[in-house]
């Protein structure tokens, strides 16, 4: 277990890194599209609730030290538990709006990528309606774990409901890890379906997957914070998985990751492709920026024009391939 002092000083550490990847990223963004999406915004507040969950962390280290430290010999002071209390709740609750933050973060990148799939549309609904409604279960849980909301900080109403807590910890646990997954999966049915290079779709399902981590972090975190845990670790374990998901929202940004390759002279042209199965579900891309009319991050090239296509010919069955047309590709050109 780490001194709080230590913790302290690996929490402002990575607060800081946190803090330094979300300027280079809002840097990157304005410099390619001069202008903010969603995403960066839905990023900006994760990180808001970061830096807030990082004070109050701190500001719970003095009296969390005098619980621990006399626990094993005596009761600690009664002041020390009521002021531990009384941020403990606030602690939860500004890691998981943070980390809700996040996950609203991806689902407004995946929605500026693949949005031309009618399919992928309808499951990003639904999943951005299971990430709103589970979002209720964190909070009412910590509302609730004392049993009524006014016995929050009375030390011992907390004691008589431990089983409840630890149900709560693992409903948490549930929704949160099912929401990931679910956010993880989502885009990976459309890699196969987006014409870019195969660096690039390893780059994408690298970072589609690498919410993983954040999985392993939180179900540590939950480990240690069941009764017989250890106190020092649930705070670092906190600490780590709230940092590293507001890095992860940053790495799409950081598009040389996803092998994309910026044009910066001439005219911005477009590779359009088109792999037809059954329906009209599809995604064109290429390594440049999207066109005024559907901009996104992370180097996808999508267009209006080419929606038009996927509905006049999406039965044909036929596989169309058209490349680098001036952005966006000329109507008459689409109709061919």
């Amino acid at each position: 277990m780490l001194s709080f002092d230590s913790t302290s000083a690996v929490m402002w550490t990575l607060t800081a890194f946190t803090i330094l990847l979300t300027a280079g990223r809002y840097f990157i963004r304005f410099q390619v599209r001069h202008k903010f999406f969603a995403d960066d915004y839905a990023h900006l507040f994760a990180l808001i609730w970061l830096i807030i969950n990082s004070s109050i962390s701190q500001a719970m280290f003095a009296p969390a030290e005098y619980v621990v430290k006399a626990a094993p010999h005596h009761p600690p002071p009664p002041d020390k538990v009521v002021a531990f209390r009384k941020l403990q709740t606030p602690l939860s609750i500004s890691f998981f709006i943070s980390h809700w933050a996040v996950k609203f973060s991806f689902l407004f990148f995946y929605r500026l990528l693949f949005w031309v799939s009618q399919k992928f549309m309808r499951a990003w609904w639904c999943i951005f309606a299971l990430t709103a409604v589970t979002f209720i279960v964190p909070i009412a849980g910590n509302i609730t774990k004392c049993g009524s909301p006014r016995d929050l900080n009375n030390p011992v109403a907390c004691e008589r409901h431990v089983s409840y807590q630890r149900k709560v910890h693992l409903y948490i646990l549930g929704v949160n890890v099912a929401t990931d997954l679910a956010i993880m999966i989502l885009p990976l049915f459309m890699l196969p379906h987006i014409k870019i290079r195969r660096s690039q779709k390893i780059g994408l399902g690298f970072i589609f997957c690498i919410c993983f981590v954040t999985i392993g972090l939180e179900i540590l975190r939950v480990i240690q914070t069941l009764p017989g845990g250890i106190f020092g670790n649930t705070i670092l374990y906190g600490i780590l998985e709230s940092n590293f998901s507001v890095i992860v929202s940053c790495i799409p940004t950081y598009r040389s990751l996803l092998g994309v390759e910026r044009r910066t002279k001439g005219k911005e042209y477009a590779h359009w492709g088109w792999s037809k199965g059954s329906g009209n579900s599809g995604v064109t891309g290429d390594s440049v920026g999207l066109t005024e009319n559907n901009e996104g991050a992370g180097g996808i090239k999508v267009s209006r024009a080419w929606e038009q296509i996927s509905e006049a010919k999406g039965a044909s069955g036929e596989s169309i391939n058209m490349q680098y047309y001036p952005s966006p590709a000329p109507a008459a050109v689409l109709r061919k």
